[in-house]
């Protein structure tokens, strides 16, 4: 995987999740930050996160579960990326750069 962003502020976490366009779902994988990672604050652009994923990283509904668990979910359409954002002060969504739950989100095909 490879994600790449441009002008985003304050991201702190990329990872994915199960769900159809419509709907939030629970996270099956961190993609970023893993170990040693840092919030970004300010605005970023570039190759945020990229690496493989196995079975050992998943986690929530699909620990546990083959990496193709998530294949199959991926060619049905029912997972998403979600980046997150956050100021680091209260109160939480409070504007560009402070989503918690997610600023910018994608649905994978």
């Amino acid at each position: 995987y490879k994600v790449t962003v441009e002008k985003i502020t304050n991201v702190n976490a990329a990872d994915l999740h199960l769900g159809s366009a419509t709907q939030n779902g629970p996270l099956v994988a961190k993609l970023w930050p893993k170990s040693g990672g840092a919030a970004k604050k300010g605005e970023f652009s570039g190759i945020l996160a990229e690496g493989t994923l196995d079975s050992g990283d998943l986690t929530g509904p699909l620990a546990g579960s083959p990496l193709a668990d998530l294949v199959e979910q991926l060619r049905e359409g029912s997972v998403y990326v979600n980046l997150h954002t956050s100021d680091g002060m209260n109160p939480p969504e409070s504007g560009p750069g402070d989503h918690r739950q997610g600023e910018i989100r994608g649905q994978l095909k």
